[in-house]
C-alpha cells in the first residue's frame, strides 16, 4: 500500500510538471500589446492606425499637458491586467499606473483596454489628493493584434 501511495504520488507531481510546460511561455497578445502601449507613448501614433485615430490619440496625449501631468513613463514599467494589482511606477510627484484589459467580442476579435490612472498622494495623511484616469479601447480582429482600429479614447481626466 506504501509503495502504491509513492508511486502514485511521484505520478501525480511528474504530471503536474510535465502538463505545465504547455502553458509556460509568452502570450503573442500581451507582448504586442505592450509593443503598441510602448509605441503610443513614445510616438504618439501610430502607424498601424488611419491618420483620424492618429489624431485622437494626439489629443489623448495634449489632456496629460493640459492637466499639468508628466508624460507616461514606459520604460520598465510592467504592464498588468486589469485584475492583477498593478505595481505603481513613481512619475514625477504621481504614481503611474497603466492596466489592461482585454474583452473577447466574437471569434478573434478581441477589445482591448489600456488604462492610465495617476494618483498623486498627501504625503502626511497617505490619503489621495488627486486621481487622473484615462483611457484607450483598441479592436483587434487577429491574435497577433496587426489588424486593429481604435474604438474610444478617453482623455486623462481629474476624478477626484
Amino acid at each position: 500500500m506504501k509503495q502504491f501511495a509513492i508511486i502514485s504520488f511521484v505520478l501525480i507531481i511528474g504530471s503536474i510538471i510535465i502538463s505545465s510546460f504547455f502553458f509556460i511561455g509568452e502570450d503573442v497578445v500581451k507582448v504586442n500589446t505592450k509593443a503598441f502601449i510602448e509605441e503610443l507613448i513614445i510616438n504618439e501614433y501610430s502607424p498601424s492606425l488611419t491618420a483620424a485615430e492618429n489624431e485622437e490619440i494626439k489629443r489623448f496625449f495634449q489632456s496629460f499637458n493640459e492637466n499639468q501631468l508628466p508624460h507616461p513613463l514606459i520604460e520598465g514599467v510592467e504592464i498588468h491586467e486589469y485584475d492583477v494589482f498593478t505595481p505603481p511606477t513613481e512619475n514625477e510627484e504621481f504614481l503611474q499606473y497603466i492596466s489592461v484589459k482585454t474583452d473577447a467580442v466574437e471569434g478573434n476579435v478581441v477589445d482591448t483596454d489600456i488604462n492610465f490612472e495617476y494618483i498623486l498622494y498627501n504625503l502626511e495623511t497617505g490619503s489621495p489628493e488627486e486621481i487622473y484616469f484615462g483611457k484607450i479601447i483598441v479592436r483587434s480582429y487577429d491574435a497577433e493584434f496587426d489588424t486593429k482600429e481604435l474604438i474610444y479614447v478617453g482623455p486623462m481626466a481629474k476624478q477626484k
